[in-house]
Parts: structure tokens; C-alpha cells; sequence
């Protein structure tokens, strides 16, 4: 797999959840912006030739360290490195404040990476968009 695949699968599994699409500009390129059924941003998917950069906001404390992990089979990394794994900001608020999850996968990566569980993940964060409203 390489990159350009893997963010087709994932632009697909967006839409296919009832309400979800994606736009994007021609900067973006191969990235988008997932919206859900209220016409909000719930995310974002960059793509260069080196990585993929995916961020979703997910409804606030859904998700451990340690679900993330088992759920997209990937390591924690810290803030600011240049390896293949995902970090979590947690807020104190809630929703629509939202967690984020920021994951990194880079090219020599996906060789050896199977996708089929991170795109359940986020196709399941998808579902759990709608969370994210206007402010009545």
C-alpha cells in the first residue's frame, strides 16, 4: 500500500456514513476535510510525498491511550517527532469541545502496516461525528 491508496480508503470510509462527505481545495491536493451531517469540521487528512497526517476530533474522554493503540494498531509517539504513530490532546471540557487525535503514518511505514483496523476506527469516529454541533 502507499500512500495515495490509503487516503482514498480513507476519504471512502468517511463517506460511506450517512451525512459524512469530505471537501477540498486544490492546495490540499490528496487531503481533505471531513465534515459531518451539521456541516462541520470534525477533522482533517494531509497527505505529502513522505506521510499522511490524519486528525479527528472525537467526543471528549471516548478514547484511552491504550484504546487508540489496540484500536488502530499503532505507537504512541511524542509531540514533534517524525515517526509513524498517533498523540492524543485531551480537554477538560465537554462536547462540543472535543478530544483530537492526531496519527502519523510515514511511506516506509506502510509496507508492513495492515489499514483494515484504522479505517474501522475512523469510519466509527465518523459515526460519532454528529457530536459536534453549532452553538444554539
Amino acid at each position: 500500500m502507499d500512500i495515495t491508496n490509503l487516503s482514498c480508503m480513507i476519504r471512502s470510509a468517511i463517506q460511506s456514513v450517512a451525512g459524512c462527505y469530505i471537501t477540498t481545495t486544490d492546495k490540499k491536493k490528496l487531503g481533505f476535510v471531513p465534515k459531518n451531517k451539521w456541516d462541520i469540521k470534525w477533522g482533517q487528512v494531509d497527505v505529502n510525498e513522505t506521510k499522511i497526517r490524519i486528525v479527528i476530533d472525537t467526543i471528549p474522554g471516548k478514547y484511552t491511550e491504550e484504546e487508540i493503540r489496540e484500536n488502530i494498531e499503532l505507537p504512541l509517539r511524542l509531540k514533534g517527532s517524525r515517526t509513524t504513530g498517533f498523540l492524543i490532546k485531551k480537554t477538560n471540557n465537554s462536547a462540543p469541545s472535543h478530544d483530537a487525535i492526531e496519527i502519523s503514518i510515514y511511506k516506509n511505514y506502510l509496507s508492513t502496516y495492515s489499514s483494515r483496523k484504522l479505517l474501522d476506527f475512523i469510519q466509527s469516529c465518523a459515526v460519532d461525528s454528529s457530536f459536534k454541533t453549532k452553538p444554539s
